[in-house]
């Protein structure tokens, strides 16, 4: 029998609830040569016109813009409306069509009409900055906007109500699991799928807003755990994904497939322990690394420091697209006082 593989993270210093521009897996960075026309990071297009759309969408804000030669761009921030309205930014306060804006960023390689944006100037004089690592000011005053805070009273509250691992959880504290952590462990047929879905850039489920087992654990997102009493319910606020651990047998339904699977929960101690089976998802990760319908996930989180983290460790068993198990442990930090937001997706064609 295989030993499974054991990949653990660097933890990051937890950054608190910024207003932050954080760039979707799926897209990677403004300046990422396989998917921007990015060569000179220093010398990015730059266009002003007039906005004739908004889309304050997830997973990313988006903008139609008219030039004054009468050309039609498209403007993607890196941000979801969460990040903004986590830091009470609502639409309204942002942009409406009839705005006059000046832009820079780099062209997607997908649609020349398409910028990442790194820059935005507002009407106001503010400049919104980011999408990629070291972005500042071009035209303007640096947009900002106090996080919410928590208030002492929610805090309290929240540490008055904290239960083992009944809590929201910060996003996951270390890196996006890299591709040379698990791919080696691929079975020969996975290998031959894997190399396929690179060869198609495979970002349909993404921008389809489909996510499934195990993506969503192991998102760049806050995730709140509750009781339930029967059941354990776990929202990631990616995508808003939601799933049930069933913990009574008496009340357990027959398995059924879906997108994050059927899961079953029980504690070893303080160790919450799942086992979860029937996922009806094609992707162990964004889009480069397949899985089947026989895929299977042991689960166990348990709480360390007083509470004050959260480890999550998944093992995968999939004896057609993997050779041996193999296991990926990632770290969240409790977050009291911080609430979670509705993520309405909306698939890449369906604004019209």
């Amino acid at each position: 029998m295989a030993i499974p593989k054991t990949t653990r993270f660097v933890v990051w210093p937890f950054a608190g609830v910024l207003l932050a521009v954080v760039v979707n897996a799926h897209h990677g960075g403004v300046t990422n040569n396989a998917l921007y026309l990015a060569e000179n990071p220093d010398e990015p297009l730059e266009v002003d016109g007039v906005i004739t759309d908004v889309f304050w969408r997830a997973p990313h804000i988006r903008f139609r813009m008219e030039d004054a030669d009468g050309e039609i761009w498209e403007l993607e921030a890196g941000s979801s409306p969460t990040t903004f309205l986590r830091a009470g930014i609502t639409e309204d306060d942002f942009l409406q069509a009839g705005d006059f804006v000046r832009a820079a960023g780099f062209v997607s390689r997908r649609d020349p009409r398409s910028i990442g944006l790194t820059n935005l100037l507002l009407p106001n004089g503010l400049e919104h900055v980011g999408g990629m690592a070291g972005a500042s000011v071009r035209w303007g005053e640096e947009m900002s906007a106090d996080a919410l805070v928590p208030t002492a009273a929610r805090i309290e509250e929240d540490r008055r109500n904290a239960n083992g691992i009944f809590r929201t959880w910060s996003v996951r504290q270390a890196p996006q699991p890299r591709t040379s952590e698990y791919q080696p462990y691929l079975s020969e047929r996975g290998r031959e799928v894997a190399a396929t879905m690179a060869q198609d850039g495979s970002e349909a489920l993404e921008l389809q807003c489909r996510t499934g087992m195990p993506t969503t654990m192991f998102e760049r997102s806050r995730i709140r755990i509750s009781d339930h009493g029967d059941r354990i319910h776990v929202w990631t606020e990616q995508y808003n994904t939601h799933r049930d651990i069933y913990m009574d047998p008496e009340t357990t339904p027959e398995p059924a497939w879906s997108n994050v699977g059927h899961s079953v929960g029980h504690w070893e101690g303080d160790v919450l322990v799942v086992h979860t089976s029937h996922v009806d998802h094609p992707t162990f990760d964004e889009g480069t690394t397949p899985q089947s319908d026989q895929a299977t996930y042991v689960e166990r989180f348990s709480t360390r420091e007083n509470g004050e983290w959260l480890d999550y460790t998944f093992t995968i068993t999939d004896p057609v697209m993997f050779a041996e198990p193999v296991t990926l442990t990632m770290p969240r930090r409790w977050i009291p006082g911080v609430d979670l937001f509705e993520f309405d997706c909306i698939p890449e064609w369906e604004d019209g």
